[in-house]
């Protein structure tokens, strides 16, 4: 990925400081200090020597080099099949054709992204096969892909640009991550879980990102040392506010997710305007499934 004119010097840094490793770097929340997300990566992104994967099962932490080691009815569309496997491009391409620009989505950016990356390799070997399908997929605890119709309505929502920094609150296996770095200048990502995370930083790595981090942190505590942040990116649904997330916002930033109330969905966002956000719904979307950490409380039954 090449750098971008008229992106800040620290971007810049951060690009020329992953060439020509292009990795991404997991690390736990808050073990960076007050650095912003920019700087910490730009000074520190080049691994020392260690399985990600092994530390991830082992329950460790990945050392970077500089900081320490604490630091609705199934459309599944025409498939095209080559030598007796799935094409998956060419599944891509229905995918964008039958479920994207169909729903509104006209941003080109996002249609180019979306046909860009292999969503397959986001999900266990089992699930592949049912990557481009039109449903929601729930591949790990909490953890599923959104139906391409609802999440790229909902990234169109939060209109990442150039210039923006990103944080990504639920990253799991590292598909949202993977639209939103094409789209904005840098994105930081959570997962509470490390093996997953250590899944989505693999997964990065294969198709050359240098623009973006995964951290070991709870989504709705967020990332306040690494912000604050142009865009917060919840690809799912939540039943209540998420207060610590919106305090984490520049003026004017915005907060891109998934409100369920009364067994309604509306895809929208929280805008921040000073001290106030407030939410705007823009779609309606299909998901049921509410993030982990976002649940409204069980009123008390006598």
């Amino acid at each position: 990925m090449e750098a971008t004119p008229g992106i800040e010097p620290g971007y810049t840094a951060l690009q020329a400081a992953a060439s020509p490793l292009r990795h991404v770097a997991v690390i736990r929340t808050g073990e960076a200090g007050p650095e912003s997300g920019a700087a910490l990566l730009a000074r520190g992104l080049a691994p020392v020597k260690r399985n990600w994967g092994e530390q991830a099962r082992a329950g460790k932490s990945a050392t970077l080099r500089g900081l320490p080691d604490s630091a609705m009815p199934l459309r599944i569309g025409i498939l095209a099949f080559r030598e007796g496997e799935m094409d998956y491009a060419a599944a891509r391409r229905r995918m964008v054709d039958s479920q994207v620009r169909t729903n509104d989505v006209t941003d080109l950016r996002i249609q180019t992204a979306m046909e860009a990356t292999p969503r397959e390799i986001f999900l266990p070997s089992e699930l592949r096969d049912q990557a481009y399908v039109e449903r929601e997929i729930v591949y790990g605890p909490g953890r599923h892909l959104l139906r391409a119709r609802d999440f790229a309505k909902l990234v169109a929502a939060a209109d990442p640009q150039q210039g923006d920094l990103v944080l990504n609150a639920v990253c799991g296996s590292g598909y949202s991550t993977a639209i939103l770095a094409r789209l904005a200048d840098m994105v930081v990502s959570l997962d509470s879980d490390e093996a997953l995370a250590a899944q989505a930083q693999e997964n990065l790595t294969s198709l050359g990102f240098s623009n973006a981090a995964v951290i070991v942190g709870d989504a709705w505590t967020g990332a306040a040392d690494q912000g604050p942040f142009d865009l917060i990116f919840l690809g799912g649904a939540i039943e209540t506010r998420p207060d610590r997330l919106l305090d984490q916002l520049k003026d004017g930033g915005r907060l891109a997710t998934i409100l369920r109330r009364d067994g309604v969905s509306r895809g929208g966002i929280y805008r921040r305007n000073g001290d106030a956000c407030a939410f705007t719904g823009l779609f309606d979307a299909a998901t049921n499934a509410i993030l982990p950490g976002f649940e409204k409380p069980k009123a008390f039954v006598f």
